[in-house]
């Protein structure tokens, strides 16, 4: 597969850019900030953080969906419960229920027991609950 970001650029050239633009806000926070010492702006630094887990939950979950449709590939049901235990936490906070329905596919040890069409349709689910209209992210408390 090579790495995640070579897979998200195949997958979503716009979402590998989403992640590219996470890293340039970092870079500009801190120079807005201080860019000698140690930061004091919460607000920017939350900002940004909450830009690159935007970013990066949705590259991965780019991946996931692609491997949850190629489950023929052998390591794709491995990469998906990989994936998609990183996504857990994400995925709850944005909608429970549709998390524990992705819990239980990913649990299961035998990839042709998977229900790939109910998984990817609470996928969606994820993906609708994870911004407000305004754009904004739910951020999951840490």
């Amino acid at each position: 597969m090579g790495s995640i970001e070579d897979a998200a650029f195949q997958l979503s050239p716009e979402a590998y850019e989403r992640g590219w633009d996470a890293v340039l806000a970092m870079r500009c926070w801190r120079d807005l900030d201080n860019p000698m010492g140690i930061g004091s702006s919460t607000e920017l630094m939350n900002r940004v953080g909450v830009q690159l887990d935007r970013a990066g939950d949705h590259a991965l979950a780019l991946i996931v969906r692609h491997r949850l449709q190629n489950l023929g590939c052998a390591t794709a049901w491995e990469t998906v419960k990989i994936l998609g235990g990183v996504l857990d936490r994400a995925a709850t906070v944005a909608d429970a229920g549709a998390a524990k329905i992705l819990r239980d596919e990913l649990a299961k040890t035998d990839p042709a027991t998977v229900d790939v069409r109910a998984a990817l349709r609470h996928w969606k689910r994820f993906f609708r609950a994870r911004s407000d209209r305004s754009g904004r992210t739910k951020r999951a408390s840490t």
